[in-house]
């Protein structure tokens, strides 16, 4: 295993180790980690937070909602919409070269929502929130809007 993919598996360790379980504190300090190793990829993180393309779409059997959930991202160019959940992507580049060539610990795609997900609930644009919509739906519209994300 070459040194690049060592440093990679390392940052992607420290990604997934961005959960609400932690403080503030210590969430912060890993997201600065990040900010560290890639700003370049950062900063399209950021970009693509800032241009309202980003749904969350929550698991919420009788109207109850659960930890369950996942992003649904429109293209820049708004011909698709992308599939991120917690560690993944359905993106080319991710599974390109975070899961096939270990050349980079994630995509824009999925670091847009782990800082997303870790913002202040309070952080608000022009008096709206960052996301472009924030759905509710029961295990049958959850599974099959996943689906239709999924086979895009």
């Amino acid at each position: 295993m070459s040194v690049k993919t060592e440093i990679n598996w390392y940052y992607r360790a420290i990604l997934s180790s961005i959960t609400p379980r932690n403080s503030p504190e210590n969430n912060r300090a890993l997201i600065e980690e990040i900010i560290e190793a890639d700003f370049k990829l950062v900063k399209g993180a950021l970009d693509l937070i800032l241009s309202g393309s980003i749904a969350k779409v929550n698991f919420a059997p009788n109207q109850q909602p659960t930890s369950q959930s996942f992003y649904s991202i429109l293209s820049k160019d708004k011909t698709r919409q992308y599939l991120v959940m917690q560690g993944y992507c359905d993106c080319f580049y991710f599974a390109e070269h975070v899961l096939s060539r270990a050349t980079s610990f994630t995509c824009t795609h999925e670091l847009a929502c782990v800082l997303l997900e870790h913002m202040s609930a309070d952080l608000q644009k022009d008096g709206d929130n960052f996301l472009h919509s924030v759905e509710e739906l029961d295990e049958e519209e959850f599974l099959e809007r996943m689906h239709l994300l999924y086979d895009e």
